[in-house]
C-alpha cells in the first residue's frame, strides 16, 4: 500500500470513528457535517472538518457548558472529539505502518452504517436534512 493508500484509510477510519462518538439527536452533526475537505487534501495531509454550514452548533456538543441557559449543568458529550481521537490513535498507527489494511476496517464502516440506517427510521430524517 502506498503511502497515500494508507494516508487515505486512515482519513477514512477517523471520520467513522468521529461519527460513532458524535452526538446523535437528529444524525445531522455525525453523518452530514463530519466530512473530508478535499480542497485541502496534499500528498501528505488530509483533513476532516466537524460542523460548519451543515451543523453550526457543532463546537457547543463538544465544550463545557457556559452559558446561564445550561443553569450549570454539564454538557454530556463534553470532549467527545477528543475521546473520538485518543480511540482512533492506535489504529491509525497500525494502518500508517501496515500492520491493517482496509478490510481489517470493515466493521467499522458497517457499524456506522447501522447507525444511519437506526436514525433515518428513528427520525424519519434522510441526509441533509435536520430537525435544528
Amino acid at each position: 500500500m502506498t503511502l497515500q493508500e494508507k494516508l487515505d484509510l486512515a482519513t477514512k477510519y477517523v471520520q467513522s470513528v468521529l461519527q460513532m462518538f458524535a452526538p446523535k439527536r437528529t444524525g445531522n452533526l455525525a453523518f452530514n457535517s463530519i466530512r473530508e475537505l478535499q480542497e485541502f487534501k496534499t500528498p501528505t495531509q488530509n483533513v476532516i472538518a466537524i460542523g460548519g454550514e451543515l451543523a453550526p452548533y457543532a463546537v457547543y456538543t463538544n465544550e463545557k457548558w457556559i452559558s446561564p441557559r445550561w443553569s450549570g449543568r454539564s454538557n454530556p458529550n463534553e470532549n467527545w472529539i477528543q475521546r473520538a481521537i485518543y480511540y482512533a490513535r492506535g489504529t491509525v498507527e497500525m494502518i500508517m505502518s501496515g500492520e491493517i489494511t482496509g478490510l481489517d476496517l470493515t466493521p467499522y464502516q458497517e457499524a456506522i452504517n447501522k447507525q444511519l440506517e437506526e436514525l433515518i427510521a428513528k427520525n424519519g430524517l434522510g441526509l441533509n436534512e435536520s430537525a435544528y
